[in-house]
């Protein structure tokens, strides 16, 4: 695939693509079934650190 075809499936430009018909539902949606499963190698990212002293959570950005 070459870097202009990557570009309609890109999220930021997608739904324009979508609008103005350089790509289309079917296309996509058979591009988003071809993505391989990376399900495994995901990691959970705390974004709450629970709190110790019995205060409210606090935002963390680790």
């Amino acid at each position: 695939m070459q870097a202009s075809e990557k570009l309609k499936f890109d999220l930021r430009t997608r739904n324009g693509s979508l609008r103005n018909g350089s790509l289309t539902k079917e296309e996509l949606q058979k591009f988003l079934k071809s993505l391989p499963d990376e399900s495994k190698n995901a990691e959970e990212v705390p974004v709450f650190e629970e709190a110790t002293n019995g205060s409210e959570p606090t935002f963390s950005a680790l």
